[in-house]
């Protein structure tokens, strides 16, 4: 590797909300939660190549990784459960339920958040050391910046099943810092989105599903949300009230000259109901 030859850094990001941060800062300043370290740009010797105890330490660290990731597979449901029965018991049980059931959740998660954290800590390490290095694992050719990926994109995950919806999309974005590509993360930005009703945005991000995928699953799925989320907006503009009302509020203007304001506002407060 040459020297001089710099590895594009990324903007420091608060992996329990996904707010921006300013480098210096240590804390969210958002959600106040500890932040942890975003790869940053280093510099390698020219010529420099790896030791075989370098190679080991670097592999070690992407598998450390890829391990804690399969460790959390199933959590996120497991905690869109949690939050199910915890609301569940709020709503109708006694106090002590209602603590009981969101401290399952609580614990769910902090055993989700531990998982993610070693994993990206564990990426960082290995790209420190080469941010080119892969290694394959189960038939998957594993890097940091593929770690880093998934790292973004169980928070998001998370934080789509919870419906919150802004911190969902800021994680998938961070996501595509490190894979561009990924077609799920396009999909449920658009899923977001539209769960948001900001339809433009919505159809924005799975047109570029389509675009990257034409034919595939995600492709086919996003081309079909377009056109629903088409036919919404056209139905949303469609007139759905009663021509009867609009046929007696008429009538009543007619018949009552010197009241015609009157029942002119209330026709024209009633179309803006229905038009709206």
């Amino acid at each position: 590797m040459s020297a001089g030859t710099a590895f594009r850094s990324y903007d420091n990001f608060c992996q329990h909300c996904g707010t921006a941060f300013q480098v210096s800062g240590d804390t969210c300043s958002s959600c106040g939660t500890q932040v942890h370290p975003t790869p940053q740009a280093l510099t390698r010797t020219a010529g420099r190549s790896l030791t075989h105890l370098e190679e080991g330490e670097c592999d070690r660290h992407l598998k450390v990784a890829r391990s804690c990731l399969n460790d959390i597979g199933g959590k996120v449901e497991a905690i869109r459960r949690a939050r199910i029965d915890s609301d569940r018991e709020i709503k109708g049980g006694t106090f002590l339920e209602s603590f009981g059931a969101g401290g399952r959740q609580r614990e769910l998660e902090d055993e989700f958040n531990e998982c993610l954290t070693i994993a990206w800590n564990s990426a960082l390490k290995a790209w420190e050391i080469d941010p080119n290095r892969h290694v394959e694992i189960d038939g998957i050719e594993v890097t940091p910046q593929l770690i880093f990926g998934q790292v973004n994109a169980f928070h998001g995950d998370l934080r789509f099943v919870l419906e919150e919806w802004d911190s969902a999309i800021s994680f998938y974005m961070q996501t595509l810092h490190y894979c561009p590509a990924s077609l799920p993360c396009h999909y449920y930005i658009g899923l977001a989105y539209a769960s948001k009703h900001d339809v433009a945005l919505a159809i924005e991000s799975f047109q570029q599903v389509v675009q990257l995928n034409p034919t595939g699953y995600y492709g086919i799925e996003a081309a079909k949300n377009i056109e629903k989320l088409k036919i919404r907006a056209t139905k949303g503009k469609r007139f759905t009230g009663s021509w009867t009302v609009v046929g007696i509020l008429g009538f009543l203007s007619l018949l009552m000259p010197k009241s015609l304001p009157l029942w002119g506002g209330l026709l024209a407060f009633y179309w803006w109901l229905k038009y709206k």
